[in-house]
């Protein structure tokens, strides 16, 4: 039997221990553990700092960047706590994106997997369930329970680096560069703001908007404007040269 259905180990751990720490030790989803609080009629204790997430403008800037590209935000427990979950075809992309969570005060929880369905295989990986910043942000970018582009978003170097490595490409043709973000996740109308916002950047017309049947993509060909995208957004982190330096070359 686990330790969490007893009664009184349940309580005795609750005295020094937050839900999300009992769940870690059984290895359990800390709902489970919520439930049989619940059930156990063992009275809940109000929040505290230990999951509490502070919003900055650093965790801001990297949510956009991963909102506008693999990054997803998910409920932990509805209008209470939420976590962040990300995956990738490159594991070192996730240990880069956990070092830099680690720094804005996000924990991981588990460990990075593998994952193979049929023939692919991707690394995952989820944040712990915060309060504060996380359900805001999951409010802002899931207004109605469907991801959505929010209306007030900026880009930063940051946040655009960030959607760059995601779901940005730079591919040759007859030897002229082409660079693509693809934004296949959002409506024509919100790829299209997008696109404005990249153009004010770069102090451009020259960056286009496609419709392909898998989605929207932002397409920029001119070397020019390509140039200063890469201006804007800086080098290649140091820790992602192996995997995603050929983004820059």
């Amino acid at each position: 039997m686990k330790n969490y259905k007893e009664k009184k180990w349940l309580e005795q751990e609750y005295k020094t221990k937050t839900t999300y720490q009992i769940a870690e030790s059984e290895k359990v989803d800390p709902e489970t553990i919520r439930k049989w609080m619940i059930r156990f009629g063992i009275e809940r204790r109000e929040a505290n700092n230990i999951n509490h997430l502070n919003m900055s403008e650093d965790l801001a800037d990297f949510m956009t960047g991963t909102m506008l590209g693999d990054g997803s935000i998910s409920w932990g427990c509805e209008e209470v706590s939420a976590y962040y979950a990300i995956s990738s075809a490159h594991r070192e992309y996730l240990v880069y994106v956990m070092k830099k969570l680690s720094n804005l005060g996000m924990e991981l929880r588990g460990s990075i997997d593998l994952v193979q369905k049929g023939k692919y295989q991707y690394w995952q990986m989820h944040s712990r369930y915060y309060r504060g910043a996380l359900p805001h942000l999951r409010h802002t970018w899931y207004p109605g329970g469907k991801k959505s582009l929010p209306k007030n978003f900026e880009f930063t170097s940051e946040s655009l680096k960030t959607f760059y490595i995601e779901d940005g490409s730079l591919t040759t043709l007859s030897g002229h560069n082409k660079l693509c973000l693809a934004v296949n996740g959002f409506t024509e109308a919100e790829a299209d703001i997008i696109r404005n916002k990249i153009k004010i950047l770069l102090h451009s017309d020259k960056v286009f908007l496609h419709n392909y049947k898998q989605g929207p993509t932002i397409w920029i060909f001119t070397r020019s404007s390509i140039k200063k995208f890469f201006d804007f957004i800086g080098p290649c982190p140091d820790e992602l040269e192996n995997v995603f330096g050929y983004k820059w070359r």
